[in-house]
């Protein structure tokens, strides 16, 4: 039987916050990481395009970090959810 490999979630956590979507991508969830990495893309685009002022100002005064956060966290979470997701096939076999 081919055994998987946990996901260090640290390592799904950093990859997220240069690569938004890179923590599912890591896990091999790849629908899930081309859907966060699209709208992220999205979002930065749509700022550039969209000048109402509320969305002007919103991405002018959210700081970065709180963007970082969001990604970090979503990135431990996925190799997270995988690390269980794997431990429980292992013990059903």
């Amino acid at each position: 039987m081919d055994r998987q490999e946990k996901k260090n979630p640290w390592g799904a956590a950093f990859i997220s916050i240069f690569l938004p979507g890179g923590g599912h991508l890591y896990c091999g969830q790849y629908a899930a990481g081309l859907t966060v990495l699209t709208l992220c893309v999205g979002f930065v685009v749509a700022a550039q395009i969209v000048t109402h002022p509320f969305w002007v100002e919103f991405f002018q005064t959210t700081p970065l970090w709180a963007y970082s956060v969001l990604l970090f966290a979503d990135g431990w979470i996925a190799a997270d959810h995988y690390n269980r997701k794997l431990a429980k096939r292992n013990d059903a076999h």
